[in-house]
């Protein structure tokens, strides 16, 4: 069974896509994005699945994504088409016809010579992540019981104030997952029991810890542990107004504490990075 993890920027209401393109350019989430997809022990890649729609936003000169197996799913398309979209094996770009066939050739990537992985044979595949678009995502989080893949985790950074970049006409969502027959995602605190993380307590709800600020590196680096150690977490990215970095534990009390710190420190918050489990 490979494990996927799905990947996405979205408005408060899971806008994602206007026209086919990103309805924003937001550099602190690309720089996001681009750390928790390519972070890969040595010798390993990660693999990002895509469809046709989201290859072809992606500048030309950015295509493939670096560091990364990219596999990109239509049921169109044909093998011959591949070299026309730039889609090309020796540049670790592949055409596959669904999720399923993805997960095929992800097995196939990692045991090259068909060695049976019980003889102990190095993984090279890390993470696999699913960037996209709205149908792949659904395909994904619809899984049946015959597929060969399961989702794993959820990592949306969340848009939720306005940003003069946004374009309004949104056309495309992320699916509504709470909603639908999986109803087992949830969110998890189990870090904060680690005791090199710095605390914050409210001091008007005992209950919870709040927030610990860090550097962007090692933030980033927490993100990745939470990824790997199969948690959740909330984290307040850089603003032009806020440049702040930190990490919520405590996700019931996150808005009243963001307000109070916005009015405290006079700061617009635009993005908050939420990963659910």
């Amino acid at each position: 069974m490979i494990r996927l993890n799905l990947i996405v920027c979205a408005t408060k209401t899971n806008g994602i896509g206007t026209a086919g393109k990103l309805p924003w350019r937001l550099k602190e989430d690309m720089n996001f994005f681009k750390y928790v997809t390519s972070l890969s022990p040595t010798k390993m890649k990660n693999v990002v699945i895509m469809g046709r729609k989201t290859w072809e936003s992606i500048p030309v000169k950015f295509r493939p994504l670096s560091n990364r197996i990219n596999i990109i799913v239509s049921r169109r398309l044909q093998q011959s088409d591949a070299g026309s979209l730039g889609i090309d094996e020796k540049q670790d770009s592949y055409l596959v016809d669904s999720i399923d066939s993805a997960c095929l050739l992800i097995r196939k990537l990692d045991h090259p010579h068909d060695i049976n992985p019980q003889t102990g044979v190095q993984n090279i595949i890390n993470k696999v992540f699913v960037i996209g678009g709205s149908e792949i995502y659904r395909s994904v989080l619809e899984e049946q019981s015959t597929s060969n893949f399961a989702p794993s985790h959820i990592l949306i950074t969340r848009i939720l104030s306005d940003h003069p970049s946004i374009d309004p006409s949104i056309d495309t969502f992320f699916p509504e997952f709470r909603s639908s027959r999986r109803q087992n995602w949830c969110k998890s605190v189990d870090l904060i029991d680690q005791n090199k993380f710095l605390c914050l307590h409210n001091t008007r709800k005992k209950e919870g810890t709040l927030a610990i600020c860090l550097d962007s590196i090692t933030l980033l680096s927490i993100v990745h542990f939470y990824i790997n150690s199969s948690s959740g977490l909330i984290m307040l990215c850089p603003t032009k107004t806020s440049t702040s970095l930190s990490l919520f534990f405590s996700f019931d009390q996150l808005s009243g504490y963001k307000e109070g710190l916005a009015k405290k420190k006079k700061k617009k918050i635009n993005l908050i990075y939420e990963g659910i489990l």
